[in-house]
């Protein structure tokens, strides 16, 4: 396990700055063995929208990158999309962006018994969120260093 995070914490590093170039935000580096083998996945948003083009031109770079580094000493697909709907919501900025918006919050550890919450995530300050349902709050997701 400590190789997986090793390759995917190198590949955010050289990923990131790409990804800058561009335009574009990274979001998330997973890298996996699944059935059909040895998998690298680059997730990429931006504020307009992600496109195939995009895709297109983080991919060649990052893989040229890649194959000049010598990081991954297997056979691997390369693989770089858009998260979707089912962005993940890492760093405090990442809260704000998306305040007002309908999320799906999980959490580590339960409150009231309860792990998973929708609702309306309001983000101010560092990762401070707020779910609702109808109208009536059913949580405060604050970390300690959340002051408000």
């Amino acid at each position: 396990m400590a190789l997986l995070s090793r390759v995917a914490d190198e590949v955010r590093a050289l990923a990131g700055p790409i990804a800058g170039t561009q335009g574009l935000e990274l979001v998330d580096v997973e890298f996996r063995r699944e059935a059909r083998g040895w998998v690298l996945r680059v997730y990429l948003d931006s504020p307009r929208g992600i496109g195939v083009a995009d895709c297109q031109a983080v991919s060649e770079r990052l893989g040229d990158r890649l194959d000049a580094e010598g990081l991954i000493e297997h056979p691997y697909a390369l693989e770089v999309s858009s998260p979707g709907l089912d962005r993940p919501l890492r760093a405090a900025v990442d809260f704000t962006r998306f305040a007002g918006r309908r999320a799906r919050i999980r959490t580590t550890e339960p409150l009231n018994g309860q792990r998973n919450f929708q609702g309306i995530l309001r983000g101010h300050g560092s990762f401070c969120a707020m779910g609702w349902v109808r109208t009536a709050p059913i949580c405060s997701i604050s970390p300690p260093s959340c002051t408000s």
